[in-house]
């Protein structure tokens, strides 16, 4: 029942670990918002959006484990933030062409909230059962 659910946030969150251990000079080198942004952190942004948004939808569907259905923000967030850390951790002593960036890790973690966000945007009234 958990992997009926969950399916979609597992293949994200292996999507991601697959993609942030690839080498990362094939990314343009473009900035957004009058050169601030750069376009792999916008990547990371959606990236981490979705996955949030994913385990959010899945744990609360799910009826096998209790916690993840009753707090699924709380658990989606905190599993989408570590392991946006977890990810860098790992590019900077196991992937090669890959390094540790603090700004990517706060792309990470403004992209996980962007994932709560949108879950209560697309969801709306739904959404405060799940606090």
């Amino acid at each position: 029942m958990f992997l009926k659910h969950n399916w979609p946030g597992i293949l994200w969150f292996l999507l991601i670990g697959i993609l942030s251990g690839m080498p990362g000079n094939q990314l343009p080198k473009v900035h957004f918002f009058l050169g601030i942004i750069a376009f792999d952190k916008i990547i990371h942004i959606f990236f981490y959006s979705v996955l949030t948004l994913l385990l959010i939808v899945g744990f609360q569907k799910q009826f096998q484990f209790r916690l993840l259905r009753y707090f699924p923000l709380r658990f989606s967030f905190f599993i989408s933030f570590f392991y946006g850390i977890l990810i860098e951790v790992l590019q900077y002593f196991l992937f090669l062409g890959r390094s540790f960036e603090v700004n990517d890790i706060l792309a990470n973690t403004a992209g996980t909230i962007m994932g709560v966000f949108l879950f209560y945007l697309i969801y709306g009234l739904e959404a405060k059962k799940t606090m």
